[in-house]
């Protein structure tokens, strides 16, 4: 075999191993060899692997080079793509959102191996886990287990799960709690005989008491034969009050590679049919969805979409502004690599994500190859000028000497503005994104007028105008 099949082959395993610096630099030996004249796709894999590291200039030239000399169908519509999404991150990647912070979770929760998923509920997180254990290292081949274990969200340290909530010595992965925390959802996956290939199908569990029941696999409408299905979020269906289930499968019939489905419980044990989200799935993977009821908005991970390479994690609008339904999360979540399990919390300001982007943990440090850690995700609110006018209701004329008091609406109501101006009609002040507000106009000898809005999921942080229009009192003279 020669020198340069060797580095080609070198590159292929490098590539499949998410070594991509590595990589790249085998495939490049051997451009302009006999190799690369036989092997035009190599141009291609250029192209993937650079992006892979935000290199977008370079794999903007090698995925034209392709297109240019390669004549595979599948590899050239690839390659189209992966043109289109990398000529989309260069002109997308320096735009950082100042107000989003992502960190690492510490150690004690990432380790060397994969965590690929993180489900907050009741101040703990359940982490889904590749890590080995013993049992693991013992079969033959080496087969890894994903399990479930319990942290502690304030420290991260290490909690016991509850009783009965996880079966032993099974591959557990992708808990979902009902919002009441009387059900859980759950992904079990099993070794086909004799190989390292996985086929996974969703289970449910009810609480009894201080335990939980055995283990019950959902019925073959969401489990479909001959397919995976996988990664269940439920939550309550806005619509209808009942449990609605998202899940992924790559059953028959899909839009492509896995597409994520939802289906509403009817009953404890009866579902809807499950309904391909087409408007969100592409001819590529979407994975672990997740829905946020504060924003109605459901979270999820794609690979078919204009991004900055490999999974990308996106948000789905159910009551779109200006009809965009999908939007990219951004430089400042999404990265070069494979970003996604995005959930947050109820508020919509705190939460998670696995990626195996350069920080994450290595298991072969020489390689950079592997693996996936858990990161924490602040949404800090933003600022917002607000500026209130009062006006006669009469003929639009200011009003001077007007009372203008702000207040929250929430549970406490509290009361941030208050303030006369004798000598003007308007009024400045500062408020905060993702919250509900209430304006109250007052002027003796004047009805009052009142307004209620929203920052919450604003179209942009702009200075918001607000006008209220006082009707002044006349005294009826009937002499």
């Amino acid at each position: 075999i020669s020198t340069d099949s060797l580095r080609y082959l070198a590159a292929e395993s490098a590539r499949k191993l998410n070594a991509f610096a590595v990589s790249e630099s085998y495939y490049r030996d051997i451009i302009n060899t006999k190799m690369d004249e036989e092997n035009p796709e190599i141009l291609y894999y250029l192209g993937e692997v650079c992006a892979k590291q935000s290199k977008y200039n370079d794999a903007v030239s090698f995925y034209n080079k392709y297109l240019a000399l390669g004549d595979n169908d599948t590899i050239r519509t690839l390659a189209k793509a992966g043109l289109a999404s990398a000529q989309w991150a260069k002109a997308n990647n320096n735009k950082k959102d100042p107000l989003i912070k992502i960190q690492p979770i510490n150690s004690k929760v990432n380790s060397d191996q994969n965590e690929m998923n993180v489900t907050f509920y009741k101040n703990s997180l359940y982490v889904t886990t590749m890590r080995y254990d013993e049992n693991d290292k013992k079969s033959d081949p080496i087969k890894k287990g994903s399990r479930i274990i319990k942290f502690s969200e304030q420290n991260q340290e290490s909690q016991d799960i509850e009783k009965g909530l996880i079966d032993a010595n099974s591959n557990v992965a992708h808990i979902s709690f009902t919002p009441d925390g009387s059900r859980i959802f759950f992904s079990k996956c099993d070794y086909l005989e004799n190989s390292t290939q996985l086929t996974c199908s969703i289970y449910t569990k009810v609480k009894l008491g201080e335990t939980w029941s055995a283990s019950k696999k959902l019925n073959s409408t969401i489990n479909a034969p001959n397919s995976n299905n996988t990664q269940p979020h439920v939550t309550l269906d806005p619509l209808t009050g009942k449990l609605k289930l998202y899940f992924v499968s790559d059953r028959k019939l899909g839009k492509g590679g896995t597409d994520i489905y939802s289906s509403v419980f009817t009953s404890e044990d009866e579902v809807t049919i499950p309904e391909n989200m087409e408007t969100i799935n592409t001819i590529g993977n979407e994975y672990s969805p997740y829905y946020n009821a504060r924003r109605n908005v459901l979270y999820f991970s794609s690979d078919g979409y204009s991004g900055f390479g490999g999974l990308d994690i996106f948000k789905y609008f159910f009551a779109p502004k200006d009809s965009i339904h999908i939007l990219n999360l951004g430089a400042s979540v999404n990265t070069s690599y494979d970003d996604l399990s995005f959930s947050i919390d109820s508020a919509a300001r705190n939460g998670y994500l696995a990626s195996n982007r350069p920080g994450s943990r290595y298991i072969d440090e020489t390689l950079k190859a592997c693996c996936f850690d858990l990161y924490k995700v602040s949404l800090i609110p933003a600022t917002i000028d607000l500026e209130v006018f009062t006006f006669d209701a009469f003929d639009s004329l200011a009003i001077n000497g007007t009372t203008v008091t702000v207040q929250e609406l929430d549970e406490k109501g509290a009361v941030i503005f208050s303030q006369t101006n004798e000598k003007g009609s308007n009024f400045n002040l500062k408020i905060t994104e993702d919250k509900k507000y209430r304006i109250i106009a007052t002027k003796n000898g004047f009805v009052s007028d009142t307004i209620d809005f929203s920052t919450i999921d604003p179209k942009d942080f702009g200075k918001i105008t607000k006008n209220l229009y006082l009707t002044q009192i006349k005294e009826l003279n009937v002499s």
